[in-house]
């Protein structure tokens, strides 16, 4: 028993350096994905953006007919409508399976463009001899930096007035999709850090633990104070005024349909 301790604790230790270099090095276990591939899963994503257009004009012919139909009801009983009154109303079923759908078909955007840029991280990780951590830092950054540009369009071109209502739904729409592939670049990123971490010592779930409390103890009561309650003051505020500009082109719609 005695002569085989020593070798125990050396496997162990080859076991666990072998065990750092993977998480400093690559998850990806010595698989490397061909340009192809890369480029193919992006095309998918894109095609998932498309499908999220697709979506939202199915969804607001949905939302124009039924506020017509409503319209139409409360001009036979001699009501006067409000420009705001049709924002509060229960979507119905058909309105939310499309939700739905553009939900999934965002985030199914989003992730395809995650691997897509992961992938193409890794090739280049490999040609550069760079560190899994630094390339997920760099992968982030850059992910970041284009998505805010593109962002920061949408939203001037959403608030423009030239732009249709349809179209500025289909704007936000991806606006969300983009802000959720910046949240998952980041998150990779602090996830291979931890892991990193973890890996220099014998108790890799506990320190896991630890740095995901701290993580959370420094970010969460800066979230909590600052930025929900900016964020729903914004949301009501946008909320009203997409209200207004989707009554306004629906009623001029209607008065464009023969009477």
């Amino acid at each position: 028993l005695t002569e085989r301790e020593p070798a125990r604790v050396k496997d162990h230790g080859a076991h666990h350096g072998e065990h750092h270099r993977r998480l400093s090095h690559g998850h990806g276990g010595g698989i490397h994905h061909t340009p192809m591939e890369i480029g193919a899963v992006f095309v998918v994503g894109l095609i998932f953006a498309v499908l999220v257009a697709v979506f939202v004009h199915i969804g607001w012919n949905i939302h124009v007919k039924k506020v017509m139909t409503e319209r139409r009801q409360e001009s036979q009983l001699g009501r006067k409508h409000s420009a705001d009154v049709h924002l509060y109303n229960p979507p119905s079923a058909s309105e939310r399976m499309i939700t739905v759908c553009q939900l999934s078909c965002s985030f199914t955007f989003a992730w395809c463009v995650l691997f897509a840029c992961h992938w193409f991280v890794d090739v280049k990780r490999e040609y550069f001899q760079i560190t899994d951590i630094f390339a997920r830092v760099i992968m982030a950054l850059a992910v970041s930096g284009a998505a805010f540009v593109v962002i920061y369009i949408m939203d001037k071109l959403s608030d423009s007035e030239r732009t249709a209502a349809q179209v500025d739904r289909t704007l936000r729409t991806l606006i969300t999709a983009f802000g959720v592939l910046v949240g998952f670049t980041w998150e990779h990123a602090f996830a291979s850090a931890v892991s990193d971490i973890a890996a220099h010592s014998h108790y890799h779930e506990f320190v896991k633990l630890l740095c995901s409390c701290v993580l959370v103890a420094g970010v969460f009561p800066a979230h909590s104070r600052y930025v929900v309650p900016r964020i729903l003051e914004l949301q009501e505020e946008n909320t009203k005024r997409v209200a207004k500009e989707e009554s306004r082109e629906i009623s001029e719609s209607m008065r464009q349909l023969p009477s």
